[in-house]
């Protein structure tokens, strides 16, 4: 009798050290390389503190940096505050893929509270 075991349990780490949530927030994508500025708005296809995944046609390519810009417009933080929230991220692209790309946010991040209109 064989045993088969899923390689990814048994041999494969899993790389994301949190959890991923299935959110959609605006955000704008800012490329930071010298040259031509190129900056996207795009909707999150999913989330962590570390990081997300954004759908795109023509994703940005591995290891170029971004600054990325979310509005989190939650009805729960727009009951309680009164405000949105509006959160501004430096990162990398770590994998580009034909449908999309995954940033990996650094530790330096800005957090603003905007008015609701």
């Amino acid at each position: 009798m064989r045993y088969y075991f899923p390689v990814t349990s048994l041999y494969m780490k899993e790389r994301r050290g949190l959890e991923r949530f299935k959110l959609r927030h605006l955000a704008k994508v800012e490329v930071l390389a010298s040259g031509e500025k190129q900056v996207f708005n795009l909707v999150t296809n999913n989330i962590s503190a570390n990081g997300a995944y954004f759908h795109m046609l023509h994703p940005i390519s591995n290891d170029t940096r971004v600054r990325v810009t979310l509005t989190i417009a939650s009805e729960f933080v727009k009951e309680i505050t009164g405000f949105q929230m509006r959160l501004t991220v430096e990162g990398r692209v770590v994998r580009s893929e034909p449908t999309g790309m995954a940033i990996q946010f650094n530790e330096h991040q800005e957090i603003e509270r905007v008015s609701i209109e």
